[in-house]
């Protein structure tokens, strides 16, 4: 399955209360959904990392993607991406929004969240959006608590009909570390 059209309750509408022209919902029960993974700066030294479909957590249902990332070059960068068929050269607000299962507490030493839209795959670091980081909001260690987040961006489609929807985390201090993402929930909004 490549995803499905929303029709869960609270995933219908943007700020705005327009319907969306197409919709989807990822909860990756039974596998990727067509999401691949991706990395960048992970070579100068090599670093380990992977993402996964994992069933040791979940927001929604049994299952949800696993990142790992051993981030010893204080550089890696690691994510999911997928491309979305959508009318070609339109412009569309695309509404991206996820539960995100993070341990890292506090102020310091946090991660970078990247959730980016784009019009073609990425290429390089300046194709990648950086949010948000990593925390979870706890003062201390609570363990892993789930976050939701929510990004809008408008963007212009690709000549053949593509948008492409990026995410992951960005390490931004040497240690390893896991992160969990599940019920993605993906919107365009023709404009």
């Amino acid at each position: 399955m490549l995803g499905v059209a929303c029709t869960v309750v609270g995933c219908g509408d943007n700020l705005t209360g327009v319907t969306p022209s197409q919709s989807y919902v990822f909860s990756f029960e039974n596998d990727t959904q067509g999401w691949t993974d991706r990395a960048m700066d992970i070579d100068n030294p090599p670093v380990e990392w992977n993402i996964q479909r994992a069933i040791d957590m979940a927001r929604d249902g049994t299952a949800s993607m696993k990142f790992y990332l051993a981030n010893y070059n204080d550089k890696g960068k690691i994510w999911m991406e997928r491309a979305f068929e959508v009318d070609s050269s339109a412009n569309y607000r695309v509404d991206v929004r996820y539960q995100f299962a993070t341990s890292d507490f506090g102020q310091a030493n946090l991660w970078r969240i990247i959730t980016g839209v784009q019009s073609h795959p990425v290429t390089s670091v300046d194709d990648l959006t950086m949010r948000d980081d990593t925390g979870n909001g706890a003062n201390s260690d609570a363990g892993y608590l789930w976050t939701g987040k929510q990004y809008t961006v408008d963007r212009r489609s690709s000549a053949g009909g593509k948008i492409y929807v990026s995410i992951g985390v960005w390490g931004t201090w040497e240690t390893p570390r896991t992160y969990y993402v599940d019920f993605v929930y993906i919107a365009f909004f023709k404009l």
